[in-house]
């Protein structure tokens, strides 16, 4: 039952990437958004910046923040 609940839901979705839900974000501000969260997402491990490395990131130094 669950897996035709789930194929239910996935053929009635219909596919967004993030940029296209932060259209409220100006150029600059966008691509510093999606280079931080794409850090936070990376998949592996060792690749995947650390939350004091990216205490740094250009998005949380961002003016009138």
């Amino acid at each position: 039952m669950l897996k035709n609940s789930s194929t239910a839901l996935s053929s009635t979705q219909k596919s967004r990437s993030l940029e296209d839900t932060i259209p409220f974000l100006e150029e600059n501000e966008r691509e510093n958004f999606l280079s931080f969260v794409g850090q936070i997402v990376t998949w592996l491990p060792e690749k995947r910046q650390t939350a004091r490395e990216l205490m740094d990131h250009p998005f949380l130094k961002l003016e009138g923040r």
